[in-house]
């Protein structure tokens, strides 16, 4: 039972938006020429509006859908997930849960109970990942310069603090590359 038979009209062969007129007759051509240009470009990612309408992309810098069409094209690469880019971007995202879990794991490990109390109601009160990291960050500081008795500049608790002193920075550091 063929289509036309079922009440289905043919379908007519897709003609190039180039004009050559050919419809599908001059693509063997010894030169190749003709092949190319009725080829379909497709772009690796669509643009926004072909893939709100699922329809065939054209890609950069404006897709020939939204050019027929008057609307705006805009794509994000970003959402391509095949992109190296994007690969790169989630290996980054896991290296810092990473390390964001690894230092609040030792900071609970190696802290005493009243820091740890704090640590965990931070983490109930529903704080952000941003507002726990600078808690780790101010906790590390703290301890740091708990340990260390020359560090004037850094705890107000320390008996060597000194408001008045800068902090050192690696600028004004002696042997900070500067050839005396």
């Amino acid at each position: 039972m063929t289509d036309v038979s079922r009440g289905l009209r043919p379908l007519a062969p897709r003609t190039s938006m180039g004009g050559s007129g050919g419809g599908g007759a001059g693509g063997d051509s010894p030169g190749g020429g003709d092949d190319k240009d009725r080829r379909m470009r497709r772009a690796s990612t669509a643009c926004t509006e072909c893939q709100k309408r699922r329809t065939r992309c054209s890609g950069h810098p404006q897709c020939d859908e939204c050019r027929a069409h008057n609307r705006d094209c805009f794509f994000d690469e970003a959402n391509d997930r095949r992109r190296k880019a994007s690969a790169r971007r989630t290996q980054d995202q896991l290296d810092y849960y990473r390390n964001f879990t690894e230092d609040l794991i030792a900071s609970i490990r190696d802290r005493d109970g009243a820091t740890v109390q704090l640590i965990v109601n931070a983490i109930r009160s529903g704080a952000e990942n941003g507002s726990l990291r600078e808690l780790l960050n101010r906790l590390n500081e703290d301890a740091e310069a708990e340990e260390d008795p020359n560090n004037r500049g850094h705890n107000p608790n320390n008996p060597y603090y000194d408001p008045n002193q800068p902090r050192w920075s690696e600028s004004s550091h002696p042997n900070s590359g500067h050839i005396a």
